[in-house]
């Protein structure tokens, strides 16, 4: 039938996670199984998968949808792949997709606000300017909004006027210090579409040069609720692991842009070091998410609905694992691997409605006795049964 499997089969999240997710956000405005099918196309395109030598990310559609990742993992890979599938509710609660149609009526709020906060006769002296490359788009958004000039927008800037730096989003400030860093502007507006209001104001107590900083909507911190009585403590964790200069930290909603889907960071006790995380918007939503060439990414396969009384058990999912039918329960870790003759049999069995058209489908490419073919396919069934990867739903 099939030899102990090497590869792991890790269940990342389930269909029950989507009755916890507020309906406004991305993943809970889906029903699940097109929500696992979404988030299963967002994970496989993660930096992640380059630190893994292969890996195939199984949805399981139908009762008990699931989300598992099937491959051999070390365990610096093992411990961020605990760590990831623990921050998924609640990145996933959190994950806020700001369509285009909504980048239009920020940009007409960040102007109005950038209006009130400096007036209209200094905007229009200033010189504007923007961190690529999600700036780049809201700043020519802006540019109309606020009835900029060309001459604002090209060359050189006029040393005596200010210069406004605009960007989507700002979640530690850490890309706007690096501008600061390489621009020896003398009067600076820092202007993005979200932003929380105590990073807003550290960039302004720290920065001399920074006349103001606006943006077009408020972003909450999750992390005092998160953390509760831990929170001082992660905090002092946080700015010691920074590698960046940032003004602020905190758990920002998890936002997104048609352009772009800010990276997300996390510590990998095992490594000892900050680590890429999980994208968590797929390709088709988020330009920078398409794969590059040569890009190490996770396949994703689906399992559709089981056929017939005989189908895997409620926590069980296969996959095709480097050639190989991997099938294993994601509640237990436990799994095999199906030689190819197994592998044909447990097709067979969840594709047809009954055993016998099992029999009917396997006798077109097996040419042998059928008295010796159910016997085989019986005891395979009973093998399985006896492990609970299958079960009897008669």
């Amino acid at each position: 039938m099939g030899e102990p499997a090497t590869p792991s089969v890790i269940k990342l999240a389930s269909g029950q996670l989507w009755s916890q997710l507020p309906s406004a956000s991305l993943y809970g405005a889906m029903p699940p199984d097109q929500g696992l099918l979404t988030l299963a196309q967002a994970l496989a395109v993660s930096p992640f998968w380059q630190q893994t030598l292969g890996a195939t990310l199984v949805v399981r559609s139908g009762p008990n949808p699931a989300l598992t990742v099937i491959g051999k993992f070390d365990a610096a890979t093992q411990a961020r792949l605990d760590f990831l599938a623990s921050w998924l509710p609640q990145a996933l609660a959190a994950v806020q997709y700001v369509s285009y149609d909504q980048v239009v009526r920020d940009g007409d709020q960040l102007a109005a606000n950038l209006t009130a906060r400096l007036g209209a006769d200094l905007l229009q002296r200033c010189h504007f300017t923007a961190i690529p490359r999600g700036g780049l788009i809201v700043l020519g958004q802006l540019a109309y909004a606020l009835h900029l000039s060309h001459h604002q927008l090209e060359g050189v800037p006029d040393p005596q006027a200010p210069v406004v730096v605009v960007d989507d989003c700002a979640l530690t400030g850490a890309r706007f210090a690096d501008f600061l860093a390489q621009h020896p502007h003398d009067q600076v507006v820092f202007a993005c579409l979200y932003a929380h209001p105590d990073l807003r104001r550290a960039i302004e107590q720290a920065e001399d040069r920074v006349l103001a900083c606006v943006s077009a909507h408020d972003l909450a911190d999750y992390a005092p609720q998160r953390f509760g009585a831990e929170y001082e403590a992660w905090r002092q964790r946080a700015w010691q692991r920074s590698g960046r200069q940032r003004y602020w930290v905190g758990h920002p909603p998890q936002l997104c842009f048609p352009w772009n889907e800010p990276d997300h960071n996390f510590w990998n006790p095992v490594t000892e070091e900050l680590e890429s995380g999980w994208t968590l918007v797929p390709p088709q939503l988020c330009v920078k998410n398409r794969p590059q060439a040569g890009q190490v990414t996770a396949s994703v396969q689906v399992h559709p609905p089981p056929a017939g009384a005989l189908r895997p058990g409620p926590e069980v999912v296969f996959g095709y694992w480097q050639g190989q039918l991997v099938v294993g329960n994601g509640a237990t870790g436990q799994s095999v691997v199906l030689s190819e003759v197994a592998a044909d049999f447990w097709q067979a069995l969840i594709t047809q409605t009954t055993v016998d058209q099992a029999l009917e489908q396997l006798a077109t490419t097996y040419e042998v006795e059928p008295a010796t073919l159910h016997g085989d396919l019986t005891d395979f069934i009973t093998s399985l049964l006896d492990q609970g990867f299958l079960i009897n739903a008669a």
